[in-house]
């Protein structure tokens, strides 16, 4: 599962601790650059895809600690299904 909206300061622990009441998450990173600051952004995955689809669908209604917006939460692509709805869509629009 994709998050964004994850704010600089906030920890792997911490992102993993606000995604487990909606199933067994199984490991949980935050995207940072090499100087190791958060890019804001971060992949989050549940033992099943039951409990990551249970996550986007509350997406809109998990409030981000100490902030007034909530994080934006969808499937993760992989680079192939990036690819490939990218050539879907160059097909489509000719």
């Amino acid at each position: 599962m994709f998050v964004a909206r994850v704010p600089k300061e906030q920890t792997d622990e911490q992102l993993q601790s606000i995604f487990a009441p909606y199933g067994t998450v199984e490991s949980c990173k935050i995207l940072r650059d090499v100087n190791q600051v958060s890019k804001g952004v971060a992949f989050v995955q549940f033992q099943k895809r039951s409990e990551a689809m249970r996550a986007i669908a509350q997406g809109q209604n998990i409030a981000v600690p100490g902030q007034s917006h909530c994080y934006v939460v969808k499937m993760a692509e992989s680079q192939k299904e990036k690819e490939m709805r990218k050539g879907l869509s160059l097909c489509t629009s000719t």
